[in-house]
Formats: structure tokens, C-alpha cells, sequence
């Protein structure tokens, strides 16, 4: 997949980008279940032997709707073929982020809802993506077959991501409160006690607290999210986007925030401005 096409299809609308990954694609011949009651799924469905995941186009609307449980709870009409269109699992990325950006009720005044903001359709996808790239593929046939569709994007993805925590940064209007609370020596309040920071590990997700008995134990940082300044969480929401804190995704993370070159990032995260607002913003 070239640049220029990742360029074009960022650029168009939700609506529009359906219509063009079915016209590059071809639609589905089958209904994603078999019935209303979403038990079991059309295994003429798939085509990841030619690299492509199957997406709702409802998913705009609805959620999980290739999950069972989700699904039956939601309009059978959504599961029908014409519903269904297929793309690479960038451009699936690409979909999601468009659907993010349709959102234009969402507001975030809070750090605590930085974190928040990240749909778990892209947080899933990040993962495999992520998985795919630290692993040159992946041991099953189909998935690796799906790797290569975007073997040679892994820039061009951390791109997308990079337009994605500007695209949030440009839409928060709560305070801007850089100072950390997470460091030693800082108190955590939960459980109606306040405990002391002895420790932080290199990946921001558990800390050592010193207990009101005197004892040290570890805790997630998860239980002091309501405390964190908005440097701290828009930092642990990127971290959820790297997915993992090995050498490798340290590079996702690293790749992620430099700022050396932003130029198309940039340009991405206006793009998503055409789906909120139905025309693009002046650029970020």
C-alpha cells in the first residue's frame, strides 16, 4: 500500500471511504452471521487469505457488531452483506479513526478522559498491528498473510497514530496541568487512605506504595487515574497505543512521540476534522 493512497483515503469521509474500499475491494457475497440470533459466523465471510478483514459499516452506530454476544443485540439489518466492506488492516485502522472523528458530541475537560477516548476498535487493532510488526508477521498463516498487505507501512502507521494524540490534544479544553503526581514522594489517595509513592516502574503502570501499616506493596497506577496531571495522561494513553513496554514497542512508543517530523501526521489530524465538522478545519 503506497503513502499517497493511506494520503487519499484519510482525506475522504467515512461514507466515502466505504464506497471506495468496496468499489477497490468488492462487496460481501454472504451475511456476517447466519441468523438474527448471531450464533455462528458465515465462514464465506472471510477473506484474510487474500490479506482483508471484513468491517461493519454500521459500526458508526453500533459496536462490536462482529462480536456474538454484541451483536444479537443490536439490527440483524447491520450483519446483512450489504452492510459488510472489506480493507487491509491499516486502512481497518483508518476506518476506525474515522469513526472516532464522527463523534463530535464527544468532549474531553478532564485528563482522566484523555485515556478514555481511545475506542477499543482501535486499541485492538494498535495490538495486532503492533504484534505484527514486532514479530515480522506471526506464526499463523492468515495473519501473516495480512502482515503483508502492510509489511512496508510501519512509518506510515506510526504516522496515523501520531494524528490520532493530536487529533485528541487539538479537541481537549479542559486544563492543561503539566506537573506529575506520580512521583515518589507524591501521596495517592484510594480506599479512604492516602499512601505514600516510594517507587515507579519504568512503564508507568504499577507503582510501589508505602501503606498506612508500613508495609510496601505494589499497586496498578490505574487506581490513581483520577489524580493525573494531563501530561501524565496523555502520556499513558499514548503507552496504550504501544501496547506493551519490551524493546520493541518502546520503539513504537519512542516513534510515536518524536516530534522531529510531524508534517503528515498533522496533516492526517485535520483530515479527521471532515467527519466531525463536514468540512476540514484550517491546519492543526
Amino acid at each position: 500500500m503506497d503513502r499517497e493512497e493511506i494520503s487519499r483515503e484519510i482525506q475522504m469521509s467515512y461514507e466515502a471511504l466505504c464506497t471506495y474500499l468496496l468499489s477497490k475491494y468488492g462487496g460481501a457475497v454472504v451475511d456476517f452471521f447466519y441468523t438474527p440470533e448471531c450464533k455462528s459466523k458465515n465462514k464465506k465471510v472471510s477473506r484474510t487469505g487474500e490479506g482483508l478483514f471484513c468491517h461493519h459499516i454500521d459500526e458508526d452506530k453500533g459496536i462490536c457488531l462482529s462480536d456474538r454476544a454484541f451483536a444479537k443485540t443490536q439490527p440483524f439489518e447491520w450483519q446483512k452483506k450489504e452492510r459488510l466492506v472489506y480493507c487491509n488492516i491499516l486502512e481497518h485502522l483508518i476506518l476506525h479513526l474515522k469513526i472516532k472523528a464522527l463523534n463530535p458530541k464527544e468532549q474531553l475537560k478532564a485528563p482522566i478522559e484523555i485515556q478514555r477516548s481511545i475506542p477499543s476498535g482501535i486499541s485492538l487493532l494498535c495490538r495486532d498491528i503492533n504484534d505484527m510488526y514486532m514479530n515480522d508477521g506471526t506464526s499463523h498463516v492468515w495473519r501473516k498473510r495480512c502482515f503483508e498487505e502492510i509489511r512496508d507501512n510501519y512509518y506510515d502507521y506510526i504516522n496515523l497514530l501520531k494524528a490520532l494524540t493530536l487529533y485528541i490534544d487539538k479537541h481537549y479544553t479542559g486544563k492543561r496541568d503539566d506537573s506529575p503526581s506520580l512521583v515518589p514522594g507524591s501521596i495517592v489517595h484510594f480506599a479512604g487512605s492516602d499512601h505514600e509513592i516510594i517507587l515507579l516502574n519504568e512503564a508507568k503502570d504499577k507503582f510501589l506504595l508505602k501503606l498506612p501499616n508500613g508495609e510496601n506493596r505494589f499497586f496498578s497506577t490505574s487506581l490513581a487515574t483520577q489524580q493525573l496531571s494531563y501530561l501524565e495522561s496523555f502520556d499513558r494513553m499514548v503507552r496504550m497505543l504501544s501496547h506493551g513496554y519490551n524493546s520493541f514497542y518502546e520503539k513504537i512508543l519512542s516513534d510515536i512521540t518524536n516530534e522531529s517530523d510531524n508534517i503528515i501526521a498533522a496533516e492526517y489530524c485535520n483530515a479527521l476534522d471532515i467527519d466531525d465538522y463536514g468540512f476540514a478545519l484550517p491546519p492543526y
